[in-house]
């Protein structure tokens, strides 16, 4: 028999739950960085510790889901650039857009720089036309300029 890989959906008040942490979690981070305690963002969440812990393990997994949603906002802001006319504008979208979500996002910034290997993020490479540089297996190049780490599509183009 396999398992399923599929989260179970949560009750309408755990799903509540999860997208207060999430949300204090942003600003929390956004405010203090990465290294503020879990007990403040519970607190700012208006839910327990324990809370916290039953839909987030660890605070790693708490800063996982708030990349995965970063990586998906970029992910849409590629998608949406490579629909517009002329394509200067798609671009110049793209840019303003990657350089709001670091602005916003800035407490989780040094955690995207390390973050590596998201299905997301392999997806926009392609979108943009990113190619792998022969001389180095870690750098990849767009538009001609060589970038590397995680956030490769944040820093190539904002």
């Amino acid at each position: 028999m396999a398992l399923s890989t599929e989260q179970p959906t949560l009750r309408r008040d755990a799903a509540r739950n999860r997208d207060k942490i999430v949300a204090a979690a942003r600003e929390a981070f956004a405010d203090h960085g990465v290294d503020v305690g879990v007990d403040v963002i519970a607190n700012q969440a208006g839910v327990g510790v324990g809370t916290l812990y039953r839909r987030f393990p660890t605070k790693e997994s708490l800063i996982d889901a708030i990349i995965d949603e970063l990586f998906e906002q970029v992910s849409g802001l590629a998608h949406d650039s490579l629909d517009a006319e002329p394509p200067e504008l798609g671009f110049a979208g793209y840019l303003r857009g990657v350089g709001q979500l670091q602005v916003d996002h800035i407490g989780c910034l040094s955690r995207l720089w390390n973050h590596t290997g998201h299905a997301e993020e392999i997806e926009i490479h392609q979108l943009l036309g990113c190619q792998s540089n022969s001389r180095d297996s870690h750098h990849s190049t767009a538009g001609g300029l060589p970038f590397s780490s995680s956030a490769r599509i944040f820093a190539c183009f904002a």
